[in-house]
């Protein structure tokens, strides 16, 4: 059984895991947040309302060529909220 929202978590957790640039990152997770929120939502509406609001705020602080240290860390702190609830 494939799972959109575990699909997703497993990819940031990848994210974390690796030194890849953040902004990449984020763009790609905002444009997936976006074009998957409705197949996220049928699975989950409490994970699809927190990844909406939450992880997409947090990925619009990144900008082209520069790492922000906090994205990361709060990456990492929005990924244990919402794998708990998976």
């Amino acid at each position: 059984l494939f799972s959109f929202s575990l699909n997703l978590l497993n990819k940031i957790a990848d994210h974390l895991a690796s030194d890849n640039p953040d902004y990449e990152f984020a763009t790609w997770l905002e444009f997936f947040l976006c074009d998957n929120y409705k197949l996220i939502e049928s699975e989950n509406a409490e994970i699809a309302r927190i990844m909406n609001d939450d992880l997409t705020e947090l990925c619009e602080i990144t900008e082209p060529g520069s790492e922000f240290p906090e994205f990361r860390a709060r990456l990492k702190k929005e990924y244990k909220r919402l794998i708990t609830l998976v």
